[in-house]
């Protein structure tokens, strides 16, 4: 009797180890299943953030060249426009001058025609 019992203990001690280790061995893959879901999420994110930077980059450098090139036209225009400005204010003052010396012209020539020197 007692190597029945121990024949049933031993085979019970076999039964328990074998549970023990089924339960270990999916314990042990769930860990791995999450570890492996962790790795390839933090993967996901970096290769998020690299992307991100570099387009942040390449963004950053067409905004700096686009902001080059719209000081130097500004530069530029407004080069333009002091030349137009000083170019109209020569235009005026001889105008000016022109409307005098017509008006003088004008003058002259009624004086002469009131002398009789010119007909018209």
């Amino acid at each position: 009797m007692t190597d029945l019992v121990t024949k049933n203990f031993i085979a019970l001690l076999g039964a328990m180890a074998g549970l023990l280790s089924a339960v270990g061995a999916i314990s042990h893959a769930h860990r791995k299943d999450r570890s492996d879901v962790k790795r390839e999420q933090d993967e996901m994110q970096q290769f998020v953030i690299r992307t991100v930077r570099d387009q942040y980059k390449d963004l950053q450098g067409s905004f700096n060249k686009l902001q080059k090139q719209k000081d130097q036209m500004e530069c530029e225009l407004n080069q333009k426009l002091a030349l137009l400005t000083k170019e109209n204010n020569h235009l005026k003052k001889s105008n000016e001058y022109y409307k005098a010396e017509n008006a003088r012209l004008g003058a002259e020539n009624k004086k002469l025609k009131a002398n009789g020197l010119i007909g018209g």
